[in-house]
């Protein structure tokens, strides 16, 4: 009984991958947070081009902003907190939907990536 290949990546490679698409996605909200500070479309650009690969700073943005206190000297120290990742600025309604499409996509190819292995 020979069994099939069952992943594309070994353990450690898969969670460095993990780590280097979380990392993509905080270097995305810094690079729309300096691209708001010194006032260049383009650069914001590329920041928002960056989260769209990898959103996952958009989504802590969120879960930051409803979850924190917002005024206050605790909610000014929190919001100091989150240093260059560009937590700040809220996304639009569209990014939020190209999110939920983006999970629901990467969940489909999965099932379907999972149902085509040989795990008996």
């Amino acid at each position: 009984m020979a069994a099939g290949k069952t992943t594309v990546l070994k353990t450690v490679p898969n969670g460095l991958l993990i780590i280097f698409i979380y990392i993509h996605g905080n270097v995305g909200g810094m690079v729309e947070m300096i691209g708001n500070y010194i006032a260049s479309k383009t650069v914001t650009a590329i920041g928002i081009f960056i989260s769209l690969i990898s959103p996952f700073n958009t989504l802590f943005a969120k879960m930051e902003q409803l979850l924190l206190p917002s005024s206050g000297i605790v909610g000014e120290l929190m919001r100091g907190a989150s240093g260059l990742s560009g937590s700040g600025s809220p996304a639009s309604g569209a990014m939020y939907i190209y999110i939920a499409v983006y999970m629901v996509g990467f969940l489909v190819w999965t099932v379907y990536r999972f149902h085509k292995k040989d795990i008996t």
